[in-house]
């Protein structure tokens, strides 16, 4: 393991995290461009894995879903007719599932590796993942989209993230555990991109300007921190105390960190309560404000003429509440294990390790 090696990985990984802040501070446009380079470095770093291990790669997985998300948006997004945007935004959530495999399904083939290192978690799905989070908000939030364009984003979220829960109930490796609670985090931003697009359609019929619901912007920001950091604990958890596989800038710091923060299950612990939304940890918080928020839209009946709740919101709401609860159960799975053990797995084989 040389230092021919170590650098081409590392400065990938560093020009990940630059373009995730490209998408952060910058408009759609960007935030798609910066989505496209990410999803093409984590190819790349792929291809070059299976031409050292000698292994044949698929490029129809990757090329497909560039695609569909690059036509997408700039065929249908970009379009003002009601037909071709309804065709950008299923293109482009088809191209973003098919890039993250953000529709786990048992047998899906995803582009992502099983690699066992952290970074592969962190720079290969999670910074992926928040990156297409707010290129969808930032599509929104520059209006546009239709109440049947929402219906279409909420319905493919709530299918995602209600599959994502159900893996979550099986027996998993810490690895896939981690993987799948990073796609959680999507499917439940894009719940809040679809109430900022009701708010963008109809200001006056979201209620949310006479109550002390925080603002949609806040709320998707709040989930982010609060579902990464939760996400963050469990990784972190899940590393090992050996070093072999943590090489150049990664081993240093991990040996710096260590000291420091805490081993064992305790973050763990913590990262699964938020996760699963347990009351008085963060995530239980949002949760309750997003299920608010969500019953507040309303429509004017057409036989009373009286304002009563959006029965689409409504139904929306139900269901998100029932996805999370599935969620919930699937992440408070693995608590009695975490109760048991001093420390969970490790997500990095250990190879060589020596006690003594």
């Amino acid at each position: 393991m040389g230092i021919t090696e170590r650098n081409p990985n590392t400065k990938q990984d560093l020009l990940i995290i630059l373009l995730f802040f490209v998408a952060v501070f910058s408009n759609a446009t960007l935030g798609w461009v910066s989505l496209q380079l990410i999803f093409l470095l984590t190819v790349f770093k792929k291809e070059m894995r299976s031409i050292e291990s000698h292994n044949g790669s698929s490029h129809v997985n990757w090329v497909v879903p560039s695609i569909l998300l690059g036509s997408g948006f700039w065929i249908g997004l970009s379009s003002e007719d009601a037909f071709l945007h309804q065709v950008g935004v299923i293109g482009c959530l088809t191209g973003i599932g098919g890039m993250l495999g953000w529709f786990p399904v048992p047998r899906a083939t995803t582009l992502f590796s099983n690699e066992d290192s952290i970074a592969s978690l962190v720079t290969g799905t999670l910074l992926p993942v928040l990156c297409a989070a707010i290129f969808l908000f930032r599509c929104v939030e520059d209006g546009g989209w239709s109440e049947r364009d929402l219906a279409i984003l909420g319905v493919v979220s709530l299918f995602s993230l209600a599959i994502s829960g159900l893996r979550l109930m099986g027996p998993l490796s810490p690895q896939q555990r981690c993987r799948l609670s990073i796609l959680t985090i999507l499917s439940q931003a894009n719940i809040v991109s679809v109430l900022l697009g009701w708010q963008k359609i109809f200001p006056e019929r979201n209620g949310s300007a006479s109550s002390n619901i925080i603002s949609s912007e806040n709320l998707f920001l709040t989930i982010l921190i609060v579902e990464t950091s939760a996400v963050l604990l469990l990784i972190w958890s899940c590393r090992s105390d050996s070093n072999d596989q943590t090489q150049g800038f990664r081993s240093t710091l991990f040996r710096k960190l260590r000291p420091v923060l805490p081993n064992g299950s305790l973050p763990a612990i913590a990262g699964v309560l938020t996760l699963s939304g347990f009351p008085l940890f963060p995530g239980s918080w949002w949760r309750f404000k997003l299920l608010t928020a969500l019953i507040l839209p309303y429509e004017q009946s057409m036989i009373t003429q009286l304002s009563e709740p959006h029965l689409g919101f409504v139904a929306l709401a139900l269901g998100y509440a029932a996805c999370s609860l599935i969620v919930a159960i699937g992440q408070l799975r693995i608590l009695p294990t975490l109760l048991e053990r001093e420390e969970i797995p490790s997500l990095e084989p250990s190879l060589n390790r020596s006690h003594g």
